[in-house]
């Protein structure tokens, strides 16, 4: 007898999924009741009509009692209310339905399901149970081609029945102002056949028009332009200060105080007293201590005296290990041995 777990504790664990973090499955729950409820129907005419991969599993679930055993134990740990698939054979009625089936637009974030797969597993997975059957190397051999033949089916013209301006179609008003179509060079395309694409797949492989995507920097040979939006930080060896505008990239020039004690003010004398490099190539060759002062790899700061050429790097500070004072609390005899060691040597002695 397996234990089911409590809806409270399924939604919990539900939450927590990859699919629900990133926006691939809904925020809501229930949704994915109403998914299951919808798939049904369609699960049901085409029981006869099984796709090959789809009938392989169906044989292996026969034959294999122990996956098959973790397979119901799964379907009836989940909680009645949220038990849409009660055998192995919906089961496979359900995946033979989605591997011939492209996902729907949703413009309510509440019900978004962009991945039915994750949908239809999404309960399943988070079962005691299933936690085990998704992890067993046989039955994942046997599920890989299925989700294999469901890629192939997208790669597809038949694939591409989800690309059209009705509503719940990738081309309506709510899936176009959320992915910005008009950014794209498909936008150009309206009156071809899918707007020009191929498949549902290639569809999320559109390109992007020039002038919503310029290069910053064009000509210029010291920029940089970040092929992402992302934070890039330069040493001294690129140009000081440079950004581009093509990326939210900014650059950050760490160079020796030495260059800018020379000519510099007072006070910007004194404001690079503290060098901002991360260690200097010098000490690589004078073992680890400043060309001009001497001092060695402890150092923290770089004096306006340094001598350094610019942009050198400062040597990491090696710290010391901390070390105990001890006390030898055995007899008052060792106390007034202690005490005086203590002051002719002036510190504690440490046991090593």
């Amino acid at each position: 007898m397996t234990a089911v777990i409590t809806p409270q504790e399924l939604h919990a664990r539900y939450q927590s999924t990859f699919g629900r973090a990133g926006g691939y499955l809904p925020r809501n729950p229930l949704a994915v009741d109403e998914f299951h409820k919808s798939i049904a129907p369609r699960a049901g005419d085409l029981r006869k009509e099984l796709d090959p991969a789809v009938q392989d599993l169906a044989d292996f679930l026969h034959s294999d009692l122990t996956v098959r055993m973790y397979v119901t134990n799964t379907l009836a740990e989940v909680p009645e209310q949220h038990r849409h698939i009660h055998t192995a054979d919906d089961l496979v009625e359900h995946l033979n339905a989605i591997v011939r089936w492209a996902p729907a637009y949703n413009r309510n974030p509440l019900h978004q399901i962009f991945l039915p797969m994750s949908a239809l597993f999404g309960y399943m997975r988070l079962t005691p149970s299933g936690s085990v059957l998704f992890r067993m190397p046989q039955f994942n051999d046997k599920l890989r081609p299925v989700l294999r033949k469901w890629c192939d089916y997208l790669n597809t013209e038949d694939g591409a029945h989800a690309l059209n301006t009705r509503e719940g179609g990738w081309f309506s008003q709510p899936a176009t102002e959320m992915n910005k179509l008009y950014e794209y060079q498909c936008s150009a395309r309206r009156d071809e056949k899918h707007w020009g694409f191929t498949s549902f797949n290639d569809f999320f492989h559109r390109p992007i028009k020039d002038e919503f995507r310029p290069l910053g920097g064009n000509g210029d040979p010291g920029g940089v332009v970040a092929p992402t939006t992302a934070r890039s930080t330069t040493s001294s060896a690129a140009r000081p200060g440079k950004q581009t505008s093509g990326s939210r990239s900014s650059t950050r020039s760490r160079t020796c105080c030495a260059a800018r004690s020379a000519g510099t003010s007072t006070s910007a004398r004194s404001s690079a007293a503290t060098c901002t490099s991360r260690s200097c190539p010098s000490t690589a060759t004078t073992g680890g201590t400043c060309p001009s002062t001497g001092r060695s790899s402890t150092w923290r700061s770089c004096p306006a005296s340094c001598s350094a050429p610019p942009g050198t790097r400062r040597p990491i500070r090696r710290r010391e290990p901390t070390r105990r004072a001890t006390r030898r609390t055995s007899t008052p005899a060792d106390w007034r041995s202690s005490s005086a060691a203590r002051n002719s040597a002036g510190a504690w002695c440490a046991p090593w």
